[in-house]
């Protein structure tokens, strides 16, 4: 979203004469375009990002919800689910999707593969 933006501004203080082969009104609908699918995906994920971290919390996903069923194993609080979905450090390292070279096990005791 940035990007386009920068680039609206961009082009309309040169008056789209140094932005490319296209006419300014083609330019201006297809950055419109790209404008509102980036604002369709921020929306899609975040959404999904509240409902997965709630699902986390709640220690239930949506369709044990939807089936009403009962919870046939010991609830903990939601900062014990976040610890157990995301491990025991929290911080930072939890929106990591790999683990840090300082906190990975050491090279003894990795895992080797034979074929």
């Amino acid at each position: 979203m940035y990007m386009a933006i920068n680039k609206i501004v961009h082009c309309s203080d040169a008056e789209w004469s140094r932005c490319g082969a296209l006419s300014p009104p083609i330019s201006l609908m297809l950055l419109t375009i790209l404008l509102f699918i980036s604002l369709l995906f921020g929306l899609f994920t975040g959404i999904m990002f509240g409902t997965q971290l709630y699902a986390i919390m709640d220690d239930q996903t949506g369709i044990e919800k939807l089936k009403n069923e009962a919870a046939t194993w010991e609830r903990l609080t939601w900062k014990q689910n976040l610890q157990e979905v995301f491990g025991r450090r929290s911080g930072c390292y939890w929106l990591l999707p790999v683990m840090p070279a300082h906190l990975q096990p050491s090279k003894i005791h990795s895992a080797k593969f034979q074929v």
